[in-house]
């Protein structure tokens, strides 16, 4: 259930990725029965996130190795 106070909220939100915390009511088997929402998180729609171009090199995932003394290294442990 939506508070109807913040049906808006929801409706603004609507077709896009959200985080819900409430509260869940389950019968005895622990099939949901309702979901009562206390808070609403939107998360950036796909378009607005960074795209490999925008994120490449921020993480120097091979420790300073080049890409192929990396794989070379993974191959060697595995």
């Amino acid at each position: 259930m939506v508070p109807h106070a913040r049906l808006g909220e929801v409706l603004a939100v609507f077709n896009r990725r959200v985080s819900v915390v409430g509260r869940i009511r389950t019968n005895e088997r622990g099939d949901v029965l309702s979901v009562t929402m206390e808070d609403l998180t939107a998360f950036p729609p796909d378009d607005a996130l960074p795209g490999i171009r925008d994120v490449a090199g921020a993480f120097d995932l091979t420790m300073g190795r080049s890409i192929e003394e990396h794989l070379e290294r993974l191959r060697d442990t595995s």
